[in-house]
């Protein structure tokens, strides 16, 4: 059982996304599961949204990939401007209607957390609102 934590390396950045994944697979690790924030202030979320959909066992939704489907809560202008930038490139984003259609159809199933009858893990995410 391995766990590789990454920080700031997601967030739509896929060069970030494509050596942490490179480094998991010289790993030898089995699963792989994703907590979230797949989307945001990156140049490739498509691409990015791409891989974890192939790579990972299970993927649980960041604020930043909430804010793709809802009103972002508590954003500040930059990420207000990424967010909205990232919509688009949803909408538009590189192939068929279908896989475009895929990519958004994957984040509305994700939840905030995930539990798994395989491990004695559950995974979460911290969104600020949930808390309150």
């Amino acid at each position: 059982f391995a766990i590789h934590q990454v920080q700031r390396l997601d967030h739509g950045n896929l060069e970030a996304l494509e050596a942490v994944l490179e480094d998991i697979q010289r790993s030898s690790v089995d699963e792989i599961y994703c907590l979230g924030d797949i989307i945001g202030y990156g140049p490739n979320p498509c691409e990015c949204l791409d891989l974890v959909m192939q790579r990972c066992k299970s993927t649980i939704l960041g604020n930043h990939d909430q804010a793709a489907l809802f009103d972002p809560d508590g954003f500040n202008p930059m990420a207000l401007q990424a967010i909205y930038w990232t919509r688009d490139c949803l909408d538009s984003g590189p192939g068929t209607p279908n896989i475009i259609n895929s990519r958004w159809d994957f984040l509305w199933i994700l939840s905030h957390w995930g539990q798994f009858a395989s491990h004695p893990l559950k995974l979460v995410t911290c969104i600020p609102h949930l808390l309150r």
